[in-house]
């Protein structure tokens, strides 16, 4: 008897535990990703991603997928900070414009995507100067591909999070509670950026 009181309470903490991961991670898939990059990186895994000539950087590049949700968004956050900074996608197939979700929860946190259009990666010659961005682990290696023929540095938008998010989900599909959470991770990671850049900033004029 008791068993049977019992169940639907268990199954009503499951769904309330479901809904609260996608929420924060997207979905269960995304939480299960950033797990498993959490590990890998307490052994090294990321560590390149942390080491980053802050001298050298004169322009942010975000890349996420489709270039229609998370990197506008961040590189539009950025310019809102000061910093020079552009988006674009691996795979943007026939993509002609932000995802409208995107549009609406932008536009509540203050930024405007509506004219945005998508560009590929492959159409973009990395600089020197560049510090290229990426939305999740898995597009590292696509973006030192991109990068092998300049000294443009790689770094993982999530790393500089607060709190860190390895792999940040694409909202493309999603809730709009993600969306939001998604470009709140990304609000924090931006600043974290800045201030990495302006303490290197700081570092070079004191040894001048």
């Amino acid at each position: 008897m008791h068993d049977v009181v019992a169940q639907p309470e268990k199954s009503q903490e499951v769904t309330a535990n479901t809904a609260a991961l996608r929420d924060e991670y997207g979905s269960r898939r995304g939480w299960a990703i950033d797990r498993a990059w959490t590990i890998a990186a307490k052994f090294g895994a990321l560590r390149a991603c942390s080491k980053i000539d802050w001298r050298r950087v004169r322009q942010f590049v975000f890349v996420c997928r489709g270039n229609i949700c998370r990197s506008p968004y961040a590189a539009r956050r950025a310019k809102a900070a000061g910093f020079v900074a552009t988006s674009c996608g691996l795979h943007i197939g026939n993509n002609t414009a932000v995802d409208p979700m995107a549009v609406a929860v932008a536009r509540r946190r203050g930024l405007d995507l509506a004219n945005h259009q998508p560009r590929a990666l492959a159409r973009m010659r990395p600089a020197d100067d560049d510090l290229l961005i990426a939305t999740e682990p898995n597009q590292l290696a696509a973006l030192r591909q991109s990068a092998a023929e300049s000294a443009a540095q790689v770094t993982l938008l999530g790393w500089w999070s607060t709190p860190r998010r390895l792999h940040l989900t694409d909202p493309y599909g999603l809730s709009e509670e993600y969306f939001n959470r998604c470009y709140m991770l990304i609000d924090s990671a931006i600043v974290g950026m800045c201030a990495a850049h302006a303490e290197a900033q700081r570092d070079a004029h004191a040894q001048q």
